[in-house]
């Protein structure tokens, strides 16, 4: 979560400087092709999931935790999860997007977002590990 906010601003500066930002609001990119459209739609899809799950994993480690049964860990994990989603959807995206429109994306801010966006992979495939783990070792914690 704490990268995501970089990784959400490079992609932004991949869609201004290759003008995607022309086709007005997501749900009127109807010009863009098919699977590109798809996966922007599922990156938004994971991308409210993965805030609604990092809140209430934040929400559980707090202070009312007294208040909620809950289970942090597989929380967390989703979380990771579906932040990992968000990476693969917008990877998806530019790798469409790329072979449908040549010479149109700007190079230098894609490799910028793909690289954060797999290094984010990275880190969330590491974190969801250990929110497992950590789940199982620990179950009456309800971590």
């Amino acid at each position: 979560m704490a990268i995501g906010p970089l990784t959400g601003a490079l992609w932004y500066a991949v869609a201004v400087a290759s003008h995607v930002d022309r086709f007005g609001p997501p749900w009127k990119w109807g010009t863009l092709p098919g699977g590109a459209q798809l996966a922007i739609h599922l990156a938004i899809i994971a991308l409210a999931v993965a805030v609604g799950s990092t809140q209430f994993t934040l929400a559980a480690t707090g202070r009312s935790t007294r208040w909620l049964p809950a289970r942090p860990g597989a929380s967390a994990a989703i979380a990771a999860s579906s932040f990992a989603a968000v990476d693969v959807a917008m990877l998806a995206a530019l790798t469409i997007l790329a072979a449908s429109m040549p010479g149109r994306l700007a190079v230098l801010p894609a490799a910028a977002a793909a690289a954060a966006s797999l290094t984010r992979l990275g880190l969330a495939a590491r974190a969801t590990r250990n929110c497992l783990t950590l789940r199982t070792a620990y179950p009456r914690i309800g971590g």
